[in-house]
């Protein structure tokens, strides 16, 4: 019996060392660069998000003078295509990340006051981009009392870079 299952290891093995010098080897396949691309008449997708291009935008969360901290995050939403040459580079609805830039308390002469500006956004790709957010301060109404910052707040920032983006 121990023979027979040797014999049967042993004929088991040689099959698949058999099986296995005869199996054609794959070479990992390499993939072109742009530039091999672009010599072979083959255009790249790709255009460019002009630097300075206005990109308008909302908040998407409330943001509160009472709480709200210098440096916190602020999530915001892209409200309108943002387009090259007819190509949308950054999407309606992409999201882009700011910050509180300043925090005025209310005091018994002024209104307190949220200054917000827009950091960076997400496009069609993927990349984030940088934005030279313009500032948006936002002023309470009453002296002594706190000032809230709705969803739905709108805010425009720039695109700081000229930045090549796949489509």
């Amino acid at each position: 019996m121990k023979n027979l299952i040797v014999c049967c290891f042993s004929l088991l093995l040689a099959a698949a060392t058999a099986a296995q010098s005869k199996a054609p080897s794959v070479a990992p396949l390499a993939m072109p660069d742009n530039a091999a691309l672009q010599a072979k008449g083959c255009k790249k997708n790709t255009e460019t998000l002009p630097a300075g291009a206005v990109v308008f935008l909302e908040n998407i969360e409330r943001v509160n003078s009472e709480t709200a901290t210098v440096g916190q995050i602020v999530k915001f939403r892209v409200r309108m295509d943002v387009r090259a040459n007819g190509k949308v580079l950054i999407a309606t609805g992409a999201l882009a990340i700011g910050r509180v830039k300043a925090v005025g308390k209310g005091t018994y002469n002024d209104p307190a006051y949220l200054t917000l500006e827009v950091r960076h956004v997400q496009t069609v790709d993927g990349q984030t981009v940088a934005l030279a957010g313009d500032e948006q301060q936002y002023p309470g109404r009453y002296p002594n009392e706190g000032m809230i910052v709705e969803q739905g707040q709108s805010i425009t920032a720039r695109v700081m870079n000229n930045t090549e983006v796949a489509h």
